[in-house]
């Protein structure tokens, strides 16, 4: 019979004394492999590096390479309101009286407004007047109204049942509204007649309603603050520094309690569409007064 070979175990092959070799491998192979992976790692480095480089020298800090009609926002700007502490849930519940039921809302509306109050001054804020030219380094200051029932102190009108929201439009850039000049044209566009009698020049209109008959039937009375809506000097929009959208507060004065009212906002200028179904130029919340 032949002699038997032995073969290493798993301790031999962590380390064989014989040939002095770890895992395989003696010295000069570890050596080899070590020097050929910090190479390959460097090369890898240096070209991710090197592609990251050019990329940055294609994005410019200021200006979208792609914006408008060109970009995946399109050119068409959507709504947004506050309070609303749960992006998913567009419903306001709350019960008059019982502090406990609209916190929430209070807490998100505090916060929305803290940014508008505290943010005021700078080297880039200008007072702006409609037939004045914005320096092109300034933005124009936004000093939100202080409306009746629509203060803190008035828990933001949810005390009494008369609940305030606050509506904005979404941020494009170097979009710059083509405004409607006379209530005639809101006529021809089929503008509640809310909004026709607020009309203002100069300014871009918004309308809240009931989204159905019903819903308008519990929802009599909408104050908006101010009254002609968004005005145009906030735009265009260039991402200049402590710039801050503008808002227009709506007060729901009369709403049915135990009631869910579908409320349908937009916001009017000639080149906002209206698209209910992909929220264009709109936004859609409820309310439900227990």
């Amino acid at each position: 019979m032949g002699t038997e070979v032995k073969k290493p175990g798993f301790r031999e092959f962590l380390w064989n004394p014989e040939t002095r070799e770890c895992l395989g491998k003696n010295g000069k192979s570890w050596l080899q492999l070590t020097i050929f992976y910090i190479i390959f790692y460097a090369c890898l480095g240096g070209f991710f590096a090197g592609n990251l480089i050019l990329f940055n020298m294609t994005v410019d800090e200021i200006q979208p390479k792609y914006y408008g009609k060109d970009s995946t926002l399109g050119a068409n700007p959507g709504m947004g309101y506050r309070p609303q502490p749960d992006t998913e849930n567009t419903i306001l519940q709350f019960s008059p009286g019982n502090s406990a039921s609209y916190k929430e809302y209070k807490t998100a509306s505090e916060e929305f407004l803290e940014t508008y109050t505290k943010i005021k001054l700078g080297p880039f804020y200008e007072d702006c007047l409609l037939e004045q030219e914005v320096p092109a380094n300034k933005v124009c200051r936004f000093d939100p109204l202080d409306v009746p029932g629509c203060r803190a102190e008035d828990d933001f009108g949810f005390r009494n049942g008369t609940p305030c929201a606050y509506l904005t439009l979404n941020k494009l850039y170097a979009w710059v509204p083509e405004l409607y000049t006379s209530a005639a044209e809101l006529t021809e566009a089929e503008a509640p007649q809310d909004i026709i009698d607020r009309f203002e020049a100069d300014y871009i209109g918004v309308a809240c309603e009931g989204k159905d008959e019903l819903d308008k039937e519990h929802l009599s009375e909408i104050e908006y603050y101010p009254p002609g809506g968004f005005s145009s000097v906030y735009y265009p929009y260039l991402t200049q520094d402590g710039y801050l959208q503008p808002f227009v507060t709506v007060r729901f004065a009369k709403v049915t309690p135990g009631v869910l009212i579908n409320i349908m906002c937009r916001a009017f200028a000639k080149n906002i569409e209206h698209d209910y179904k992909l929220r264009r130029g709109m936004v859609t919340l409820q309310i439900l007064v227990d």
